[in-house]
């Protein structure tokens, strides 16, 4: 049975945490296929080995599958500090990537700080929407975005989501200097 859905020509939706390298060869299989613009990974109880062995197989000859890749969504799994490490250079592998979903996992400080430095490393030049929320990132790790963003990565970001995430006096003032820095002008 293979373990990927494909409800449109450009969607793949993972079915199962194991189902990793059925979307890699999905995305390998044929040589006509352009790859996905939406890869939607929710509320699939994905765990941080799941995104180091997904990422590991995308970040090889997949890659290329991966060049209009318009959103990503990983929100609502089980994923930590290191599985957020591992998605992080996936941000330079699709520059086409407009919304990065992560909401309600456990990414915590240590998983915002591999996304910042990924977002200012590739510039992350269409990301429209960053959300975050329900992650336990901190004032720490909300200052490492604010600094990425200060920086000049995302700089067409509209919406950004870090609700529930601890964000205190530290965390605001971090972010409301970041973005003024780097120019967004967030609309939602």
């Amino acid at each position: 049975m293979w373990p990927c859905r494909h409800p449109r020509g450009g969607e793949a939706v993972l079915e199962e945490a194991a189902a990793a390298a059925g979307l890699a060869a999905y995305l390998l299989d044929d040589a006509e296929r352009r790859g996905v613009d939406t890869l939607q990974c929710c509320v699939r109880g994905l765990t941080d080995a799941d995104c180091g062995a997904l990422a590991g197989l995308l970040a090889g000859p997949a890659a290329l599958r991966l060049a209009r890749l318009c959103t990503l969504d990983f929100g609502c799994n089980q994923i930590g500090c290191s599985g957020a490490a591992a998605l992080a250079p996936l941000l330079g592998l699709a520059p086409l990537l407009k919304t990065l979903r992560l909401d309600s996992n456990c990414i915590g400080c240590r998983g915002a700080s591999a996304l910042a430095e990924a977002i200012a490393a590739h510039s992350a030049g269409a990301l429209d929407s960053l959300l975050l929320g329900w992650n336990r990132i901190g004032d720490a790790g909300v200052s490492e975005l604010a600094d990425a963003l200060g920086r000049g990565g995302a700089p067409r970001l509209r919406e950004l989501s870090l609700e529930a995430n601890g964000l205190g006096d530290a965390g605001a003032d971090a972010l409301v200097r970041g973005l003024a820095a780097g120019g967004q002008r967030l609309g939602r």
